[in-house]
C-alpha cells in the first residue's frame, strides 16, 4: 500500500501539470479571448468601452504577451491563490468559489444524512420482514428510485411542493435573500428551500443502500452467532440493532447485490468478499492457528504441532 500511494504522489505533479495545459488550451482555443467577449456583452446592453480601455486590460492581463507566457504567468497567479477577477459580478473569483463551495457542502452533507437516516432503517425492516407486504413496497419504490432520473423527480417534487404547499421551490434562496448577507434570517430561508435538492441528489442513493442494507444483513441472520443470541432470548430488534446491523454498514463497501431478493452473485462481489465468505477470513489477515484443520494448516503455511503430525503419520501407516 505505501509503495502505491509513493507511486501514485510521484505522479501527481506530472498529471497535475498535464491537466492544466489541457484545460489552458481548451480555454484558448476559441476565436478571441475573454476581453473580446466583454465588450460585446457591454455593446449588447448599450454600454461602451474605449479601446484605450480595452488595449490597457489587454496588458493588464498579459493578453498581449505570447501564449507561453499567458500560460506561466497563469498558473503564477494559480499557484498564489489569486484566480482573477469576474467581469461578470465584477468581484474576486475566489469569494464566488467559495460561497458556491459552502453551499455545495451544505448540500451534500444534507444529502448524505438524508440517504443513511432512510436507507438504514428501511434496509434493516426489510430484512427482518423478507417477502412481506412492505419488503415488496420497498423493493418497488427503490427500483422506481434507481430507474427516475434526477431533473423529471425535481420537476415532480417543485410541482409538488407549489401545488400542495405553496413554495416555490426553485433555488436554494427566495429572491429577497439571494444577495443579501448572511445572517439568521437566511439561514432559515436556506433550509427552508434546501430540502428539495438534497433529496432529489439523496433518493438513488438511498434505493442503492437499502438493497445493499437488506441483502447483506439477510447474510448475516443467517450466521450461528445471530441463532445462538436467538436461543439465549435476546429480543430480535436488540439483536439485529446490537451485533448484525453494526456489522453490515461496513460490509456494504465490499458487496453489492444482483438481484433484488436479497440474494448476491459472486461476480459481482470483490475479492475481498468472495475470500471472506468461502474461508471466514478477509484475505491478508493471519488465521488463528488454533482454530484450523490440518488440511488448512498445510495451504495456510503453518507446519503441524508436533502431536498431530505424529497422530497424522500413524493413522496414515495404520491405512497401509
Amino acid at each position: 500500500m505505501t509503495r502505491y500511494v509513493l507511486k501514485r504522489l510521484v505522479l501527481l505533479p506530472a498529471l497535475l501539470f498535464l491537466f492544466s495545459v489541457t484545460v489552458f488550451a481548451i480555454v484558448q482555443a476559441p476565436p478571441g479571448d475573454f476581453l473580446t467577449t466583454y465588450v460585446a456583452t457591454l455593446a449588447s446592453s448599450g454600454s461602451s468601452i474605449s479601446a484605450e480601455q480595452v488595449e490597457a486590460l489587454r496588458r493588464e492581463y498579459g493578453l498581449d504577451r505570447p501564449i507561453w507566457i499567458q500560460y506561466l504567468k497563469w498558473m503564477e497567479n494559480l499557484a498564489k491563490g489569486n484566480l482573477g477577477l469576474s467581469l461578470e459580478y465584477q468581484r474576486p473569483n475566489a469569494e464566488l468559489i467559495g460561497e458556491r463551495l459552502v453551499l455545495t457542502m451544505v448540500l451534500a452533507l444534507l444529502s448524505f444524512v438524508f440517504t443513511w437516516i432512510v436507507a438504514i432503517p428501511a434496509g434493516i425492516y426489510s430484512a427482518m420482514h423478507p417477502r412481506s407486504v412492505v419488503d415488496y413496497l420497498l423493493t418497488v419504490v427503490n427500483y422506481v428510485g434507481v430507474a427516475t432520473p434526477n431533473f423529471m423527480l425535481a420537476l415532480i417534487l417543485m410541482w409538488g411542493a407549489f401545488a400542495f404547499f405553496g413554495m416555490s421551490v426553485t433555488g436554494l434562496f427566495s429572491p429577497d435573500f439571494v444577495d443579501a448577507p448572511w445572517s439568521v434570517a437566511r439561514v432559515l430561508d436556506l433550509l427552508e428551500h434546501v430540502w428539495l435538492p438534497a433529496v432529489v441528489l439523496g433518493v438513488a442513493g438511498t434505493a442503492r443502500l437499502t438493497r445493499v442494507m437488506r441483502a447483506n444483513l439477510l447474510d448475516e441472520l443467517n450466521k450461528p452467532y445471530v441463532t445462538t443470541a436467538r436461543a439465549k432470548g435476546l429480543p430480535e430488534w436488540r439483536l439485529v440493532v446490537r451485533y448484525p446491523a453494526r456489522l453490515v454498514p461496513p460490509r456494504a463497501l465490499l458487496r453489492q447485490p444482483d438481484r433484488g431478493d436479497g440474494h448476491e452473485s459472486s461476480q459481482h462481489r470483490s475479492p475481498v468478499a468472495q475470500g471472506a465468505d468461502q474461508s471466514g477470513h478477509v484475505p491478508g489477515r493471519k488465521h488463528p492457528a488454533h482454530l484450523l484443520l490440518p488440511h488448512d494448516r498445510r495451504h495456510a503455511g503453518l507446519r503441524h504441532p508436533p502431536g498431530l503430525a505424529r497422530s497424522a503419520d500413524q493413522a496414515r501407516r495404520e491405512m497401509r
